[in-house]
């Protein structure tokens, strides 16, 4: 069980995407993605070859996780309303 809480915020797709690249420039967050390609994949051998042949700009995230210091998630996602 997980000591600290897990809060999980909701974006449009567009936002997403703004929000892993600010993400992907802090050295000292992770951010783990889930895009249209891993949800409609039904093994990893798929899911390499689909990759393999799409554009990064083809990409629509779905879904992010954000981990890291407080404050640089915060200055991340502050702004973003809780999923209900």
């Amino acid at each position: 069980m997980c000591a600290h809480p897990i809060p999980v915020l909701k974006a449009d797709p567009a936002r997403l995407t703004e929000l892993r690249a600010a993400a992907a420039a802090h050295p000292e967050v992770a951010v783990h993605d889930v895009n249209q390609v891993a949800q409609g994949s039904r093994t990893y051998d798929q899911y390499a070859a689909t990759m393999s042949g799409t554009k990064p700009d083809d990409l629509h995230y779905t879904a992010l996780a954000i981990h890291g210091p407080r404050p640089a998630v915060d200055s991340l996602t502050g702004a973003l309303p809780l999923y209900r």
